[in-house]
């Protein structure tokens, strides 16, 4: 997933704003001084709360909750039927 784009138009489009991308596990090459990047990997915050509810994050986004998981197939069923 990528937001090349979203970047890219935000350069184009603003003129008077700043934006805070923040990322992790890849390469972030930025041009602007408009644009500031933060390597999200290495935030202690972060990383304790994916910790803390690893048991709550499917196995497939790195937790250790089963991928057919009741919890997760409601969350599609009700995002596919509106």
């Amino acid at each position: 997933m990528t937001g090349k784009n979203l970047v890219s138009s935000f350069i184009q489009n603003t003129e008077d704003c700043n934006l805070l991308v923040c990322y992790e596990d890849i390469e972030f090459n930025n041009n602007s001084n408009r644009v500031f990047s933060y390597k999200i990997n290495h935030s202690e915050y972060l990383n304790k709360w994916l910790e803390d509810n690893k048991n709550n994050i499917p196995e497939f986004y790195g937790g250790t909750a089963k991928n057919d998981d009741e919890r997760f197939l409601l969350d599609k069923k009700r995002t596919i039927l509106g």
